[in-house]
């Protein structure tokens, strides 16, 4: 097991299975992690965004890797959350 993958260094990563009839077989391999791990930016909602129970809030925000700059070819995030209010001081969440 690699402790920390944002951890540049070399690991070995070791596999051990069994069958039902008791055979076994062991295998390893080196793994060498030598980049540093991308750095995200929230550009939408500013901190100190307030909502209130039913508001659409807009996400936004960006990515850049130490070895390959600007990460242009982002996923589209798709967040959806459901808020109850259960009572005045108590809020279930759900993601969607």
């Amino acid at each position: 097991m690699i402790p920390d993958a944002a951890s540049r260094g070399s690991y070995t990563a070791r596999l051990r299975v069994t069958d039902p009839d008791n055979n076994r077989a062991f295998d390893q391999v080196t793994v060498n992690v030598d980049n540093g791990p991308p750095v995200p930016v929230i550009t939408a909602p500013p901190p100190g965004t307030t909502w209130k129970v039913g508001d659409v809030i807009n996400l936004s925000g960006s990515a850049t890797d130490p070895e390959d700059g600007a990460l242009l070819r982002m996923l589209a995030l798709r967040y959806q959350q459901k808020l109850e209010l259960l009572h005045e001081m108590l809020l279930r969440v759900e993601a969607a």
